[in-house]
């Protein structure tokens, strides 16, 4: 069974939306909205503009609005200390604004401002309510993340069935068919399989319903997060994001543009599944919860009482950019108990929803870039490490490496640095390398307050060719077949094969694994055959063999080739068929002084 946190709300209603009651056996929805006053025109950027923070919004189970009391626990269990996020299409219809948008957006949200302050969540303390009190916390320090890329998926692990009128015309999905279907494309290789960072943020097209039981996408919910635990026991985070410019989505969830409300629904998302990761798997209110409000009636997660408090994220991670400006974002502010919990004189009137916050002394701490590729045996150039003063003096911080993916090694040129000081990282991958894809290196600093900054290290190896045909010492002649095998390196692929003879430019380049070589086009004698093979990410292997060509009289410009004559004798290069997959190709030839295409007939 799996905790229910949901609710029902009309996208007509006139009353604030309903807390999200403790329900079981389902993930934590965002419920619809009705459109906020403070919003524009439909169309038109619709963001919130805050120099600080906004007050907190809560209701009781009757749907009326309440004086917020919120008490923020922990109950034990996981949150997400540096979150790697894939952008998962659902089909290549999801709308094209999110689509082309969401790397964008992703890659800014993750190494922001925005993030920083979710340190407060950190679980480096005693739990502190449910079943597991006062044992320890998991000890996660929780800082920036990565942008693992983005991923549209094509042919799916099974047909799924229209949905029941007056939605027929729609494809119906429930949650168990979105968590299935993300086991099965990992099977696959369609998707990275997941670790414990890992956020899979799963778009739909607007020809996709997502329902569960009393819960319909669009009609009772915006966006959801949940957890499932596969086959390994491991537990794997996803959010589940319907078209919110259809089926009533565009009118329940946020007056801006569609993708302007996508950014705003899924930051209420990532937010809440870093602080909360394992609520899929909770029977009640309990461990594994991590973070949830523990007060009556229960207000959830740390993006549930700022619904509708909307701020923007933008260059260099910074919040309050101009909105509509480019790589300007909108997100949704969180609530944060440390604010809140500061002031309890002043409840409930705290400006405890916000986008970023800064402790008395504080700092950001960022790599640029955040993102590695190493060949195995291969050493990065140095990476900086930068910090920024957010707010009070610039005190000293220790830097250290705290996690690092199988095989990979970092060190850092200083041990400590004054804030505002830039440091250096060096990543290095031993040469038996196992491919790493998409690993996490975090690189933390302390001092008045703990950062983390996360970097996605990518280890390949290179690719692998080998002649199969002929072999070493071979004695050839006339048309010989050149068959090699070859396999791309890690996380890559095959990009071209060429062959060449005596260390001459190649005489064929493509993308199969054989092709024809006229021996005739060289002397009686040995000769070195090479094959070079090269992947996407630019490795390069080679593959060498001799031969021993014997044509007798037919040999270097007798005009023959495969028992057909071409005109130009020996003046010229001769016309050789190359087969490669199956697709004859023709080289060029120089006869009478002009290029021209050497002519294939028939039996040639």
């Amino acid at each position: 069974m799996r905790f229910r946190l949901v609710t029902v709300v009309s996208l007509l209603m006139a009353t604030p939306a309903a807390p999200e009651v403790l329900r079981f056996g389902q993930p934590h929805y965002q419920p619809t909205r009705p459109m906020d006053v403070r919003q524009a025109t439909p169309g038109t950027s619709a963001l919130i503009q805050t120099a600080g923070g906004t007050t907190p919004t809560c209701v009781d189970s009757n749907h009326k609005a309440i004086p917020c009391v919120v008490e923020l626990q922990y109950f034990g269990g996981h949150v997400l200390s540096n979150v790697k996020v894939y952008a998962v299409f659902w089909s290549a219809s999801v709308t094209g604004d999110v689509r082309s948008g969401a790397a964008g957006f992703y890659s800014t949200l993750t190494d922001s401002a925005w993030m920083d302050w979710l340190s407060e969540y950190s679980t480096n303390i005693s739990t502190g309510a449910g079943t597991h009190s006062g044992q320890a916390g998991t000890q996660q320090v929780i800082g920036r993340g990565t942008f693992g890329g983005s991923y549209t998926l094509g042919p799916l692990s099974k047909s799924y069935s229209a949905c029941a009128a007056p939605d027929a015309a729609l494809t119906c999905l429930a949650d168990a068919d979105v968590a299935g279907e993300i086991d099965w494309q990992v099977s696959q290789g369609h998707l990275p399989a997941p670790d414990a960072n890992t956020l899979y943020v799963m778009h739909f097209p607007a020809s996709i319903r997502i329902s569960d039981p009393n819960q319909v996408s669009c009609k009772n919910y915006c966006a959801y997060h949940g957890t499932y635990q596969n086959a390994a026991k491991q537990s794997v985070f996803y959010v589940v994001v319907p078209d919110l410019g259809a089926n009533g989505c565009q009118t329940g969830c946020g007056g801006g543009t569609t993708f302007d409300n996508t950014c705003v629904a899924t930051s209420h998302e990532i937010g809440e599944v870093i602080t909360d990761a394992e609520v899929g798997l909770a029977n009640g209110p309990d461990f594994p919860l991590a973070w949830y409000d523990n007060s009556s009636p229960s207000q959830g997660e740390i993006g549930d009482m700022c619904k509708g408090d909307e701020d923007t994220v933008g260059t260099g991670g910074l919040t309050g950019c101009t909105a509509g400006t480019t790589s300007c974002y909108a997100v949704q502010q969180l609530f944060s108990r440390t604010l809140w919990n500061a002031s309890p004189a002043s409840h409930p009137n705290v400006a405890a929803c916000v986008a970023s916050r800064n402790e008395a002394d504080d700092y950001s701490l960022a790599l640029s870039p955040n993102a590695l590729s190493l060949g195995a045996g291969g050493t990065s150039q140095p990476i900086p490490i930068l910090t920024r003063v957010t707010n009070g003096a610039p005190l000293a911080v220790a830097l250290s490496v705290t996690s690092l993916p199988p095989g990979v090694h970092a060190s850092i040129d200083v041990a400590s640095v004054n804030v505002g000081s830039t440091a250096k990282l060096t990543v290095s991958a031993d040469p038996g390398a196992v491919p790493v894809k998409d690993g996490v290196l975090v690189v933390q600093a302390s001092g008045s307050t703990t950062h983390s900054a996360a970097l996605l290290v990518q280890v390949d190896t290179g690719p692998s060719v080998t002649i199969t045909s002929p072999t070493n010492g071979a004695t050839v002649s006339g048309s010989t077949l050149i068959s090699v095998t070859a396999t791309p390196g890690s996380n890559t692929a095959l990009s071209s094969l060429s062959v060449a003879v005596d260390g001459n430019a190649p005489f064929f380049t493509g993308t199969g694994t054989s092709t024809t070589w006229d021996s005739r086009t060289v002397s009686n004698a040995s000769h070195i055959l090479r094959v070079t093979a090269l992947d996407a990410d630019g490795g390069r292997a080679t593959a060498s063999l001799n031969v021993v060509v014997d044509n007798g009289a037919g040999g270097l410009g007798s005009g023959i080739v495969g028992g057909c004559s071409t005109a130009g004798g020996g003046k010229g290069v001769l016309a050789t068929l190359l087969v490669l997959g199956g697709v004859g190709l023709h080289r060029r030839r120089q006869a009478g002084g002009r290029a021209q295409d050497a002519k294939h007939t028939p039996g040639c």
